[in-house]
């Protein structure tokens, strides 16, 4: 699961460092990274969690250098690029659907409303 949840940490930190076009990838993979994240959540905040008790220790036994500071903050927030790129998707995926479903009420409202008036005034 790890190696699954790798590809889309490595697909998602090509998008954020401007590797890959976003629009592009939204396009391709969007519903399938969305997943990725949402699906596995929970194994993800387990795997987090993890890190963060290792980072704890590491404080402990740490040169205190900016390098190693970097790599203990990287190492405590494992899957953080999925998780940007997936929630940000989900919810602009989210405002698009809300946007649809105006747009068919819209429609359906309209149309009811003509056939109202198409109705009125005829005799059967």
């Amino acid at each position: 699961m790890r190696e699954y949840l790798n590809d889309f940490e490595e697909f998602c930190g090509a998008i954020r460092a401007g590797v890959v076009n976003e629009n592009y990838a939204r396009e391709l993979e969007g519903d399938r990274t969305i997943n990725a994240y949402f699906a596995f959540v929970e194994f993800i905040n387990l795997i987090r969690n993890e890190a963060e008790e290792s980072g704890r220790r590491e404080i402990d036994k740490s040169d205190g250098t900016d390098e190693t500071k970097q790599l203990r903050e990287y190492r405590r927030k494992p899957y953080q690029e999925l998780r940007s790129i997936a929630v940000s998707w989900r919810k602009r995926r989210e405002k698009e659907f809300a946007k649809l479903a105006q747009k068919r009420q819209n429609l359906k409202e309209s149309l009811e409303e003509h056939e109202h008036e198409d109705g009125v005034g005829k005799s059967t």
